[in-house]
């Protein structure tokens, strides 16, 4: 969702976007979690309201004023607990209130309402080596690099990763990372490949976090 706040807007105007109905019976722990992007000199609001039965209205996160300091800088994340209507039917009302000038433009993205799991990690991306469809060199000395994200409620402070070449031996390392909700970390093995013959290989990257709630999301191949 985009809000535009140029003139004839004026400072208060509000827009509303209302999700449809959202059934949270089944949720051991619902929470509700958006991207957002507030940049601009006279930037408002945004407010997040929970519509329950009966026609209540609770007001349950608020992101107040100019939270990114140019264009281009990185989308943030909200995280918001809805424990408090577990097995409820509710919908969510997004508030976004005009500030003081045109420079109040503001967008959100990727809403979801999901069930957090205490832990859970996932293997994002492997980023090295380069697939040899992509590039021309590989060396003797090939770094292993991957991208993982904490999707868990529980802060992950020690990290265990194994990838496969060519079904090769396992290696196996332990990250020491610190990764709360949301958090990414690029990560790098101490081991290098030898890669140098130019032949077509497989790598299979999987993390080991202890408890992890969700292993669809554990393993990559590249």
């Amino acid at each position: 969702m985009y809000m535009e706040s140029s003139v004839p807007a004026a400072q208060g105007d509000t827009s509303f976007l209302i999700s449809p109905c959202i059934d949270l019976t089944g949720l051991a722990n619902p929470h509700l979690q958006y991207w957002f992007h507030l940049f601009g000199g006279g930037m408002g609001d945004l407010r997040v309201d929970i519509l329950g039965p009966n026609g209540t209205t609770l007001n349950v996160d608020s992101v107040i004023g100019q939270q990114q300091t140019a264009g281009s800088d990185i989308w943030q994340t909200r995280l918001v607990d809805l424990n408090a209507f577990a097995g409820q039917l509710i919908s969510i009302r997004f508030r976004g209130i005009r500030g003081a000038t045109f420079e109040s433009d503001m967008s959100i993205d990727d809403v979801q309402v999901f069930n957090l799991l205490s832990d859970d990690v996932e293997l994002v991306e492997i980023l090295a080596p380069l697939d040899p469809d992509t590039t021309c060199v590989l060396t003797a000395n090939e770094q292993v690099t991957v991208v993982v994200q904490n999707n868990g409620a529980n802060a992950i402070t020690s990290l265990p990763i194994s990838y496969v070449l060519n079904n090769n031996a396992p290696v196996n390392q332990t990250f020491s990372v610190n990764l709360p909700f949301g958090a990414l970390d690029t990560l790098t093995f101490s081991n290098v490949e030898n890669l140098s013959n130019g032949v077509n290989f497989v790598l299979d990257a999987t993390t080991s976090l202890p408890g992890d709630g969700d292993l669809s999301n554990d393993s990559l191949t590249n």
